[in-house]
């Protein structure tokens, strides 16, 4: 009867690590005081490291709509182009929300952040309606691609996150949901 307590045991602690944990998009968000919703469901807040402070928005309905495997960042910024401070603050965004909604492993850090802060990828006119110059690349199960987009003295970096699968199924089990 042992071998079968064992085998019981292991087969347990396998279906409790491949259990779906679902946490609220707003919490991986953190504190975002001074968050703003707009029409058409984009959520806009401020980041910082206290030296550096930058808008993100994210749509809220590309979010339910997609299901959660969709999902954009964007971050918004006057006066200039973006500088690597304020790529680093976007890019410990998009690592939160990798790990947190995407289940994307921690060791890919490094390699997102990199990529985020020193790909280039030319300026697009905000009304340019044809194909925009973007970069793309794969972090495990995850894909990113990155656009920029300049109008006047505003500048946008808008980050791309794409999965297959279903959330909450292993492997994808850590996941996003959200409250509204």
């Amino acid at each position: 009867m042992r071998p079968y307590l064992a085998v019981l045991f292991t087969a347990l602690t396998l279906s409790l690590s491949q259990t779906a944990q679902a946490v609220d998009f707003w919490m991986v968000l953190g504190n975002t005081g001074g968050k703003s919703t707009l029409r058409g469901g984009e959520f806009v807040y401020p980041t910082s490291d206290g030296k550096t402070t930058l808008w993100v928005g994210i749509s809220f309905l590309d979010f339910m709509n997609n299901e959660g495997n969709e999902i954009d960042l964007t971050g918004f910024k006057t006066g200039g182009p973006f500088t690597q401070s304020e790529l680093a603050l976007l890019a410990n965004e998009v690592v939160k929300v990798g790990h947190e909604c995407y289940n994307v492993s921690a060791t890919r850090d490094a390699d997102i952040k990199q990529w985020l802060t020193t790909t280039r990828v030319e300026e697009a006119n905000f009304y340019t309606t044809a194909l925009r110059p973007t970069a793309q690349k794969s972090f495990g199960p995850l894909e990113l691609s990155l656009t920029k987009t300049v109008n006047g003295n505003s500048h946008a970096v808008a980050v791309h996150f794409y999965r297959e699968g279903q959330q909450g199924v292993a492997p994808w089990t850590k996941t996003c949901t959200a409250s509204g």
